[in-house]
């Protein structure tokens, strides 16, 4: 693992504040905030305690330090619009911005818009990515940290081609269950690292996502993200994660995705908890999963998809979850360390590897679906006609503790499918006699287990 190196410039200690100076309103809206940052670039400014309409994008230039303190930032209603995006120099780049929330900060996405994963670019819509809440792109140098995020419309962060970043001190809250336990699915993600992101240090990460909590997605082909810049590489790498607090409702605490030739190496996972309980939460579906063989990533282009070593590189170390499965390599891998695992709860498997599916999300909070959820888990994903097999290489799995019950549906602890395991050992597993170790379906070599 290469050494993270997060540099964020020093800024004048200038304090400039803020008054709402609109002509039809008293409340503060995103002028005022765009005026206050407008007016103070190189110098800190302060946006004083207050509730803060957000109708258009507040755009953030290089060396912009901005704190937020005891504000709330809401979404206005109907509105489609970024709440925060990096406004590019000549040169097409953000340097050295901090934003930062005191640890009192809320960005409150509000009532849904109708802009969805099933409306996107539909009857007039504009593509999902407008309902981002901050979307950083080629941004170097930078920090955001101590904030709540409350009910984002689709991501709370996204980073496209940035670098040299620490995301810290991030509590994701969703409090509307009541209201959407049988609303669309949102696909609200927590923060995502888009391509080209390196040199990341996310860290105290808390709360609950719609979808993935962290991921990291080295995808191409996707319409309406952007193109990339074709001078800087579209890989991901170099980059830590530590002491995560969460739950998700649909899929995994991290994730990490890579199709169309783009790779993702050098990433260091530690220290992650899930919180979620039964009958108040949705059973996670994989505390950590690691690729995907889902058709529609890759446009259902076999030549698009991840290839053996486009994913490399990782160690996980300090896990405890109830999740369906701790770890998921759902595709090829290669030098993969997983360490300290503790299943607890309901948890089922400790690593499945191969072609398997997922459950398909229908709701975003359906905690009553749970036995439902449970018994479609990890059957083969319906569109996966691919008859290649998955290469899993230089696997270490050692010290499991699982302390979760028996299943009603009996699955192992390790379960193998369409898979070859070379170099892979599995050690010091301490579980009760009656878990099933080990289910294998049309695989070549499963690890050795000492």
């Amino acid at each position: 693992m290469k050494r993270i190196f997060i540099g964020i410039a020093m800024l004048t200690a200038t304090v400039l504040s803020v008054s709402a100076e609109n002509d039809a309103t008293d409340k503060l809206t995103h002028a005022d905030i765009q005026r206050l940052i407008d007016a103070s670039i190189g110098k800190s400014a302060i946006l004083p305690p207050g509730d803060y309409e957000i109708g258009e994008t507040v755009w953030i230039p290089s060396h912009t330090h901005l704190v937020l303190e005891g504000c709330r930032l809401r979404m206005k209603d109907g509105t489609i619009t970024q709440m925060f995006k990096n406004r590019p120099d000549d040169d097409g780049e953000t340097r050295d911005i901090v934003i930062d929330g005191k640890g009192s900060a809320v960005l409150d996405g509000g009532e849904p818009n109708g802009l969805n994963e099933f409306t996107s670019r539909k009857n007039g819509m504009p593509h999902i990515s407008k309902n981002l809440t901050i979307e950083f792109r080629e941004v170097e140098n930078f920090e955001i940290r101590n904030l709540a995020v409350r009910n984002q419309r689709w991501w709370g962060f996204m980073f496209h081609q940035c670098a040299h970043a620490k995301i810290s001190g991030i509590h994701f809250v969703l409090d509307r269950h009541a209201v959407d336990s049988r609303a669309t699915w949102r696909n609200q993600d927590g923060i995502d690292l888009r391509v080209g992101c390196h040199d990341f240090l996310i860290e105290d990460i808390s709360g609950e996502s719609g979808d993935d909590l962290i991921a990291l997605t080295a995808l191409g082909g996707i319409t309406g993200h952007g193109s990339a810049n074709p001078k800087k590489s579209c890989d991901i790498w170099n980059v830590r994660i530590r002491r995560v607090r969460g739950r998700t409702n649909q899929c995994a605490l991290i994730r990490l995705l890579a199709h169309y030739g783009q790779k993702i190496h050098d990433i260091a996972i530690e220290d992650v908890v899930e919180d979620s309980f039964p009958g108040l939460h949705n059973h996670t579906q994989m505390a950590i999963r690691i690729g995907d063989r889902i058709p529609a990533y890759y446009h259902r282009d076999i030549k698009n998809a991840q290839k053996f070593g486009d994913i490399s590189d990782v160690t996980i170390d300090g896990l405890a979850t109830r999740a369906l499965t701790a770890v998921a390599t759902d595709d090829s891998i290669r030098n993969l360390t997983v360490r300290n695992v503790r299943l607890f709860g309901d948890a089922q498997s400790v690593w499945t590897a191969g072609a398997f599916g997922i459950a398909g999300p229908v709701f975003i909070y359906a905690p009553d679906r749970e036995d439902e959820i449970r018994n479609d888990w990890l059957r083969p994903w319906p569109e996966d006609k691919r008859a290649d097999t998955v290469r899993i290489e230089n696997v270490l799995v050692e010290n499991v503790t699982v302390e979760s019950r028996k299943p009603a549906r009996d699955c192992a602890l390790f379960r193998f499918r369409r898979t070859e395991c070379v170099n892979c050992t599995v050690r010091n597993v301490r579980a009760p006699t009656d878990r099933k170790m080990i289910e294998t379906i049309g695989t070549k070599s499963i690890p050795q287990f000492e």
